[in-house]
């Protein structure tokens, strides 16, 4: 991958200006880093690669005079291949961290095995269990002076203060899109020889990955392998005569450009992120942001600004929503494309329309679009949006609708409360990992989303967390949901709730 085949080998490498290298950098020629870092920002803008980098810093056997790594000598070349025994990386997000915490805890006072520090690279510290947390804590309160703590999150908010308050933090920022660009471009020449992919198509895929290093890297090597020649990175072009196509009713073109880029070998999911991408401009320029918050070529934002004077904020979100979903269907169709087909064809028979409705008459043979809805800069709340406090207003509203459809399911529902809202996801705090997973089996989810609808008037959904506190257990129970605190029930109406059992 192209992401690992051209990750940055010494601090030079990165793409500045990044404040975060050359205060690292700064540390290093000083003899003067600290024991614990925690590195905060999006992903795949660098957070890993810099991490290593300091790694690399603190074991080099040949510092430059600017505290700069050699990437040659063996410490250096051991990080680069991963095979430094004192360097010891941990991914949260794949097991919670709790066993790798307690090895960490066991390990970190004995003395490096080949140079002077041991490092410790967590990523994704965020995902830590409480008591992994809890033992990460007592080390970073006294830890060995041989051992640094490199901790990477994209979710700071959810890193206890505690863990911050031991660490020397360092927010890591979206590069700028002349950044991606110069790294792309240094790519591609390597791969194909210079000035082979044009300066615009760059830009392109640019625009497309949102300000991650990551996400560039790996679209280009998607495009550059697609083919031959400059129709290799062309294959995201087509984006806004597709919009036209929608917002002018053309079903049938809009149908014909997605079979074209997907015999062309697009990479559909890249090709409707960059879609997304593209509607999501529309919504900001419809809401009103001004022009300096697009870094993109003038022509593109003309082309953006003719297209937004034709739709409603709410056919935007309305298309937003609707092609969400199809990159999440993308993969679970024989047809890939069917899914980004069956969207186009719900946009165009849906009932949010257009700000003017287009001229000519609609083909006998396509849904008609509904009638005129004015455009105004004063943004709506989306479809399917919620408030928190809205939503414990009315629980109890929600609670009796439940009931109403199934007394089983509003038990459950009764015994769980709404502690956040996630867009249209309304988060529920229950007591057992039981009652979620029951709340969240299709049918159950059916029913709650019925009576959300009911109450709400939008359509909105549940996610189930487990209540993180020490429950008081009675004698006997183990802390999950067992027969010692289910009730038995007394009949076969109450077992069956009047009608088949969920």
């Amino acid at each position: 991958m192209y992401y690992t085949k051209y990750r940055p080998q010494t601090f030079k490498d990165i793409q500045r200006p990044n404040a975060v290298a050359d205060a690292l950098m700064q540390q290093l020629k000083a003899g003067k880093t600290v024991h614990a870092y925690l590195f905060t920002g999006p992903r795949g803008i660098g957070k890993t690669t810099i991490a290593r980098l300091l790694a690399k810093g603190l074991t080099c056997s040949q510092l430059s005079a600017e505290g700069d790594v050699c990437g040659k000598c063996d410490f250096c070349k051991a990080v680069q291949t991963g095979n430094l025994l004192d360097l010891i990386e941990i991914d949260a997000a794949s097991n919670r961290g709790i066993d790798d915490i307690r090895d960490l805890k066991e390990k970190v006072k004995l003395l490096p095995a080949e140079g002077k520090k041991k490092i410790y690279i967590i990523d994704e510290v965020h995902m830590l269990t409480n008591e992994a947390f809890n033992a990460l804590l007592k080390t970073l309160e006294e830890p060995p002076k041989h051992a640094v703590f490199i901790l990477c999150t994209t979710e700071i908010h959810k890193v206890p203060d505690t863990i911050k308050s031991r660490c020397q933090v360092f927010t890591f920022t979206r590069p700028s899109r002349p950044q991606i660009v110069a790294k792309l471009k240094r790519i591609a020449d390597s791969e194909l020889g210079d000035d082979k992919v044009p300066l615009a198509e760059l830009e392109r895929v640019a625009v497309m990955a949102g300000g991650a290093f990551r996400d560039a890297e790996t679209i280009l090597q998607q495009l550059i392998e697609a083919g031959s020649g400059d129709a290799r990175v062309n294959v995201l072009a087509g984006l806004g005569d597709f919009i036209t196509c929608l917002v002018g009713n053309d079903t049938v073109g809009a149908l014909q450009l997605i079979t074209a880029a997907y015999d062309d070998g697009a990479d559909l999911a890249v090709w409707t992120d960059g879609l997304i991408r593209y509607l999501r401009d529309l919504l900001y320029l419809a809401i009103g942001f001004s022009d300096d918050y697009f870094a993109m070529d003038a022509d593109w934002l003309a082309a953006r600004k003719a297209l937004v004077g034709k739709v409603s904020v709410d056919w935007l979100v309305h298309a937003l929503e609707t092609f969400n979903q199809a990159v999440n269907d993308l993969k679970s169709y024989g047809l890939p494309q069917l899914a980004l087909e069956l969207a186009v064809v719900k946009l165009a028979g849906g009932t949010l329309g257009l700000a003017h409705a287009p001229t000519g008459d609609p083909s006998p043979t396509l849904p008609s679009r509904s009638p005129e809805i004015k455009r105004t800069e004063t943004p709506t709340v989306p479809t399917g949006v919620v408030v928190l406090d809205v939503v414990q207003e009315k629980w109890r509203e929600v609670l009796a609708e439940v009931a109403k459809l199934n007394n089983s399911v509003g038990a459950l529902v009764k015994s769980a409360k709404p502690v956040g809202v996630d867009g249209s996801v309304i988060v529920l705090e229950v007591l057992y990992k039981f009652h979620k997973e029951r709340l969240e089996s299709s049918t159950n989810l059916k029913l709650v989303e019925q009576a959300l609808t009911a109450v709400f008037n939008l359509r909105t959904t549940i996610k189930c967390t487990v209540c993180p506190r020490e429950l008081p257990k009675k004698d006997g129970e183990t802390g999950e949901l067992t027969d010692l605190n289910v009730r038995i029930p007394t009949s076969a109406a109450e077992v069956f709730d009047g009608g088949l059992p969920l």
